[in-house]
Parts: C-alpha cells; sequence; structure tokens
C-alpha cells in the first residue's frame, strides 16, 4: 500500500477525536500554523523497512513522524500542560484503532518512544512543537510471479 494511503488512515483515525478536527491536520504542509488553531498536527513520511517474510508476503513498517504543535498563549506552565493534553490525546486515539479501522492489511500502529517537546523560541513563538513517531505496519501479497 502506497505512504499516502497509510497515512490518510492515520489522519483519518485523528480526526476522530475530540480535540482534532481535519482542519488542524496537514501532509507536510506548514501553513495551517498560519491560521491561529489551538493546536495543529503536520504528519511527515519518516521511513519505510521492507522485509519478505516469505516469497508470496512482504511486511512494511512505515514510520510517520506527526508534529505537534500547540499554540502559546503567554505562560509556559499552561503551555506544557496543554502539550502533555494534546500528545497524550493523540496516544489515545491511535492507542484504540491500532489497525487504523480496518485499513486493508494494516495489524498495527503504535507510538514509538517520543523526542523532547520544543518550547517556543524568539525564531518561532507562536507554538510548542513535540514529534510523536507512529510506526504502522502491514502485510499484503505483492503479486509476484513465480519463476
Amino acid at each position: 500500500m502506497p505512504y499516502t494511503t497509510i497515512e490518510t488512515a492515520l489522519l483519518g483515525r485523528i480526526a476522530t477525536s475530540t480535540a482534532y478536527s481535519s482542519s488542524y491536520m496537514t501532509s507536510g504542509d506548514y501553513r495551517v500554523l498560519g491560521y491561529g488553531l489551538p493546536r495543529a498536527v503536520i504528519a511527515k513520511f519518516a521511513g519505510l523497512d521492507r522485509r519478505d517474510l516469505t516469497f508470496r508476503i512482504v511486511r512494511d513498517e512505515w514510520l510517520v513522524n506527526l508534529d505537534v504543535y500547540t499554540r502559546y498563549n503567554g505562560e509556559l506552565r499552561l503551555l506544557a500542560d496543554d502539550m502533555d493534553a494534546d500528545r497524550q490525546e493523540l496516544i489515545d486515539t491511535i492507542a484504540k484503532w491500532p489497525a487504523l479501522n480496518n485499513s486493508t492489511g494494516v495489524y498495527r500502529a503504535q507510538v514509538r518512544p517520543l523526542a523532547a517537546p520544543v518550547m517556543p523560541t524568539a525564531d518561532f513563538p507562536h507554538y510548542g512543537l513535540q514529534t510523536v513517531v507512529v510506526s504502522v505496519v502491514e502485510t499484503y501479497d505483492p503479486g509476484r510471479l513465480e519463476p
């Protein structure tokens, strides 16, 4: 299955959360940060590990970086709490739908260990940033012809 299908299924599951709507999420488009939203998720391709399990079965592990931006409203302590809540909402939503709503071939989606949050800086004062790495594993028959 192509990466775009995996990413669309992942963002579709996140959109079922009460904290996120589809207007808060994009695929690699940072313009969403200019809309002044309370939070935003930007999905980016992070890697692919492809392995042949047998001659007829292939296992792909797609890695998707979800850059989670939380709006900064003036107090770092409150921002840290908001960032924790936004991150946990994503983790809970992905854990609830480990097969991404039974997307074809997907049998597991899970969050990998997280990087440390990045607080607002003078160069980027409006949002705090956390990157959530999601591993999506699928198996499929590539339709190879036998020799």
